[in-house]
């Protein structure tokens, strides 16, 4: 057995190696989680071994810790088939994936409503990647799977008027599709901010190119209806919907440095406008 040279703990004892060897691990070898040494995971707590698990989504085993982690927070992805009357659920980790199906007839007019029973560990067919923002803060966007289309993408702002206009767009949209009879996956994607979480609308692209522009036509009919961009850039600034001299030239000021206005110049518009 080598031991790493960058390693400054003490050497495994006789004992730390047989656990290890119990559960078919190396003691140099990493977790593919949290990358820390097998003897250390186990030194810290031998839960971390005993809960750790060969994850077939990575092909690594993984330790107790971050499989527990993953329990926990996982993205949501609802695939609606209307072709077969199906809806599907799947609660997506980076681990292990979970599938929950529907056990009774899907009505078309309360998709909301549609029950599930969990079934079985299985791959989603829609994955997400973590697009990092800065040191801390990030959010998980779904992957496009090949003959996909993304047909909305969004953000929930929880409790706001602009979440509740999300909500009556969303049921319109999902209504509108299955009738339409396209398969699409409704995604949740977690954020850094516990008080948001991502939202896209994925439509499994249709050979009909007519019906699919006017599935487009309809979406930006609904999109003018319920989904303002002011209104949410100042609920996601201020965290009220408030319509006020001040929130508009907030919402002015970001419009103007995502275009990529200095900052000095946009502070220098704004100042002057606020004096009117």
């Amino acid at each position: 057995m080598k031991i790493p040279k960058d390693y400054k703990g003490e050497p495994p004892k006789e004992e730390e190696l047989n656990t290890l060897k119990e559960y078919y691990l190396s003691p140099f070898d990493r977790c593919d989680g949290c990358d820390d040494y097998w003897l250390d995971l186990l030194r810290d707590s031998k839960y971390t071994i005993e809960e750790s698990s060969y994850c077939e989504k990575v092909d690594k085993t993984v330790c107790g810790y971050c499989i527990e982690h993953d329990n926990e927070y996982k993205n949501t992805v609802i695939v609606y088939d209307p072709g077969a009357g199906e809806v599907t659920k799947y609660l997506v980790g980076a681990y292990e994936d979970d599938i929950m199906t529907n056990n009774k007839e899907v009505d078309p007019d309360n998709l909301d409503e549609v029950e599930f029973d969990y079934e079985e560990q299985g791959e989603s067919p829609i994955q997400f990647v973590y697009v990092r923002t800065d040191g801390w803060r990030g959010h998980h966007d779904p992957i496009v799977p090949e003959g996909w289309r993304n047909y909305h993408s969004d953000c929930i702002l929880s409790w706001s008027e602009d979440a509740e206009e999300l909500k009556k767009f969303d049921i319109d949209i999902k209504k509108m599709l299955w009738e339409n009879e396209f398969e699409f996956a409704v995604c949740f994607g977690r954020t850094g901010d516990v008080f948001s979480c991502g939202y896209d609308i994925l439509v499994k692209a249709n050979k009909d190119d007519l019906k699919m522009f006017a599935m487009i036509v309809r979406l930006q009919q609904l999109r003018a209806q319920y989904r303002d961009g002011d209104r949410f850039t100042r609920t996601a600034l201020t965290g009220s919907s408030e319509d006020t001299k001040e929130t508009k030239l907030l919402v002015k000021a970001a419009r103007m440095l995502e275009k990529g206005v200095d900052f000095e110049d946009v502070k220098e518009k704004i100042m002057e406008e606020m004096k009117k």
